[in-house]
Protein backbone atom coordinates (compact mmCIF):
# COMPACT_ATOMS: atom_id res chain seq x y z
CA UNK A 1 0.00 0.00 0.00
CA UNK A 2 1.44 3.51 -0.72
CA UNK A 3 2.05 5.70 1.57
CA UNK A 4 -0.63 8.65 0.84
CA UNK A 5 -3.74 5.84 0.40
CA UNK A 6 -2.53 4.53 4.30
CA UNK A 7 -2.42 7.78 5.67
CA UNK A 8 -5.87 8.72 3.77
CA UNK A 9 -7.24 6.01 5.35
CA UNK A 10 -5.99 6.67 8.46
CA UNK A 11 -7.27 9.94 8.73
CA UNK A 12 -11.27 8.79 7.29
CA UNK A 13 -11.15 6.48 10.59
CA UNK A 14 -10.65 9.25 13.07
CA UNK A 15 -12.84 11.28 14.04
CA UNK A 16 -11.40 14.57 15.71
CA UNK A 17 -10.82 18.01 14.69
CA UNK A 18 -9.30 18.90 11.50
CA UNK A 19 -6.39 20.45 13.13
CA UNK A 20 -5.78 17.25 14.96
CA UNK A 21 -5.84 15.36 11.45
CA UNK A 22 -3.85 17.60 9.69
CA UNK A 23 -0.88 17.25 12.67
CA UNK A 24 -1.35 13.28 12.36
CA UNK A 25 -0.76 13.36 9.30
CA UNK A 26 2.25 15.21 8.85
CA UNK A 27 3.24 12.81 11.94
CA UNK A 28 2.81 9.62 9.94
CA UNK A 29 4.39 11.19 6.55
CA UNK A 30 7.09 12.05 8.49
CA UNK A 31 7.42 8.81 10.24
CA UNK A 32 6.97 6.56 7.11
CA UNK A 33 8.96 8.53 5.17
CA UNK A 34 11.71 8.06 7.82
CA UNK A 35 11.71 3.98 7.82
CA UNK A 36 11.35 3.93 3.95
CA UNK A 37 14.88 6.03 4.03
CA UNK A 38 16.11 3.54 6.89
CA UNK A 39 15.29 0.59 4.52
CA UNK A 40 13.83 0.86 0.60
CA UNK A 41 11.51 -2.36 1.23
CA UNK A 42 9.67 -1.47 4.39
CA UNK A 43 6.23 -2.40 4.11
CA UNK A 44 3.48 0.29 5.62
CA UNK A 45 0.92 -2.10 6.54
CA UNK A 46 2.83 -4.91 7.74
CA UNK A 47 4.92 -2.84 9.93
CA UNK A 48 2.23 -0.07 11.04
CA UNK A 49 -0.79 -2.07 11.12
CA UNK A 50 -3.68 -2.01 9.40
CA UNK A 51 -4.87 1.72 8.80
CA UNK A 52 -8.15 0.94 10.57
CA UNK A 53 -6.30 -0.56 13.78
CA UNK A 54 -4.18 2.30 13.68
CA UNK A 55 -6.81 4.62 13.83
CA UNK A 56 -8.16 2.74 16.84
CA UNK A 57 -5.46 2.98 18.55
CA UNK A 58 -5.09 6.86 17.93
CA UNK A 59 -9.25 7.43 19.41
CA UNK A 60 -8.56 5.56 22.29
CA UNK A 61 -5.50 7.50 23.47
CA UNK A 62 -7.86 10.93 22.42
CA UNK A 63 -10.68 8.86 24.81
CA UNK A 64 -7.70 8.19 27.86
CA UNK A 65 -6.75 12.23 27.33
CA UNK A 66 -10.43 13.22 27.26
CA UNK A 67 -10.21 15.34 24.02
CA UNK A 68 -13.14 16.81 22.54
CA UNK A 69 -13.67 14.76 19.04
CA UNK A 70 -15.14 16.52 15.86
CA UNK A 71 -18.47 14.79 15.02
CA UNK A 72 -18.39 12.80 17.96
CA UNK A 73 -20.38 13.19 21.46
CA UNK A 74 -19.02 11.59 24.82
CA UNK A 75 -21.48 9.92 26.48
CA UNK A 76 -22.86 11.89 29.62
CA UNK A 77 -25.32 11.47 32.01
CA UNK A 78 -26.80 14.00 35.00
CA UNK A 79 -29.71 13.11 37.24
CA UNK A 80 -30.41 15.96 39.19
CA UNK A 81 -30.46 15.45 43.42
CA UNK A 82 -33.93 16.80 43.39
CA UNK A 83 -37.20 14.84 42.66
CA UNK A 84 -41.10 14.90 42.81
CA UNK A 85 -42.63 11.82 43.37
CA UNK A 86 -39.18 9.79 43.43
CA UNK A 87 -38.89 10.91 39.88
CA UNK A 88 -35.62 13.16 38.90
CA UNK A 89 -36.71 17.10 38.16
CA UNK A 90 -33.92 16.87 35.56
CA UNK A 91 -32.62 13.49 33.63
CA UNK A 92 -30.11 13.83 30.85
CA UNK A 93 -28.73 11.08 29.33
CA UNK A 94 -26.93 10.51 26.17
CA UNK A 95 -24.91 7.86 24.39
CA UNK A 96 -22.70 9.60 21.91
CA UNK A 97 -23.75 7.19 19.57
CA UNK A 98 -26.48 5.30 17.76
CA UNK A 99 -25.22 1.90 18.56
CA UNK A 100 -26.00 2.67 22.76
CA UNK A 101 -28.95 4.40 22.77
CA UNK A 102 -29.94 5.42 26.52
CA UNK A 103 -33.10 6.34 28.01
CA UNK A 104 -33.45 9.59 29.89
CA UNK A 105 -36.60 9.48 32.58
CA UNK A 106 -37.43 13.11 34.48
CA UNK A 107 -39.97 15.33 34.90
CA UNK A 108 -37.58 17.22 32.32
CA UNK A 109 -35.74 14.36 30.22
CA UNK A 110 -33.27 15.19 27.68
CA UNK A 111 -31.47 12.47 25.78
CA UNK A 112 -31.54 9.75 23.06
CA UNK A 113 -34.92 8.26 24.14
CA UNK A 114 -36.35 10.65 26.47
CA UNK A 115 -39.40 10.17 29.19
CA UNK A 116 -41.00 12.86 30.60
CA UNK A 117 -43.15 15.93 31.72
CA UNK A 118 -41.14 18.04 28.89
CA UNK A 119 -39.16 15.85 26.80
CA UNK A 120 -36.51 16.03 23.85
CA UNK A 121 -34.39 13.25 22.44
CA UNK A 122 -34.22 11.30 19.32
CA UNK A 123 -37.77 9.31 20.28
CA UNK A 124 -39.26 11.22 22.85
CA UNK A 125 -42.49 10.72 24.73
CA UNK A 126 -44.16 13.37 27.17
CA UNK A 127 -46.61 15.80 27.75
CA UNK A 128 -44.48 18.53 25.50
CA UNK A 129 -42.52 16.67 23.42
CA UNK A 130 -39.86 17.25 20.83
CA UNK A 131 -37.85 14.60 19.02
CA UNK A 132 -37.21 12.42 15.78
CA UNK A 133 -40.05 10.98 16.55
CA UNK A 134 -42.38 12.67 18.49
CA UNK A 135 -45.25 11.35 20.84
CA UNK A 136 -47.18 13.57 23.81
CA UNK A 137 -50.51 15.87 24.36
CA UNK A 138 -48.18 18.55 22.42
CA UNK A 139 -45.88 17.07 19.88
CA UNK A 140 -42.94 18.34 18.03
CA UNK A 141 -40.70 16.40 15.40
CA UNK A 142 -40.19 14.44 12.30
CA UNK A 143 -42.68 11.83 13.06
CA UNK A 144 -45.33 13.50 15.51
CA UNK A 145 -48.00 12.02 17.41
CA UNK A 146 -50.03 13.84 19.93
CA UNK A 147 -52.90 15.73 20.27
CA UNK A 148 -51.55 18.51 18.50
CA UNK A 149 -48.87 17.41 16.47
CA UNK A 150 -46.50 19.55 14.35
CA UNK A 151 -43.85 18.17 12.27
CA UNK A 152 -42.82 16.57 9.07
CA UNK A 153 -45.38 13.61 9.70
CA UNK A 154 -47.86 14.97 12.28
CA UNK A 155 -50.44 12.41 13.48
CA UNK A 156 -53.28 14.21 16.14
CA UNK A 157 -56.29 15.95 16.85
CA UNK A 158 -54.75 18.99 15.58
CA UNK A 159 -52.15 18.19 12.48
CA UNK A 160 -49.70 20.41 10.84
CA UNK A 161 -46.79 19.36 8.68
CA UNK A 162 -45.60 17.74 5.33
CA UNK A 163 -48.30 14.95 6.02
CA UNK A 164 -51.05 15.83 8.08
CA UNK A 165 -53.08 12.93 9.55
CA UNK A 166 -55.78 15.15 11.93
CA UNK A 167 -59.49 14.13 13.49
CA UNK A 168 -59.95 17.85 13.99
CA UNK A 169 -58.09 20.31 11.79
CA UNK A 170 -55.18 19.98 10.06
CA UNK A 171 -53.09 21.87 7.52
CA UNK A 172 -50.12 20.38 5.81
CA UNK A 173 -49.11 19.36 1.71
CA UNK A 174 -50.84 16.27 1.90
CA UNK A 175 -54.00 16.27 4.70
CA UNK A 176 -56.51 13.61 5.43
CA UNK A 177 -59.42 14.56 8.10
CA UNK A 178 -60.39 11.74 9.83
CA UNK A 179 -64.15 12.18 10.98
Amino acid sequence: MKKEQYIKEVLLSLKVSRKIKRRIKEDLSARIDEALDDDPFFDIVSNMGAPKELASEFMENFEKLGEVHFGYIKPYEYTSKATLFGIPLLHINTSGSSSDSRVAKGIVALGDISIGVVSAGGVSIGVLSAGGVSLGAIAIGGVAIGGAAIGGVAIGAIAVGGVAISIVKGFGAIMLLLK
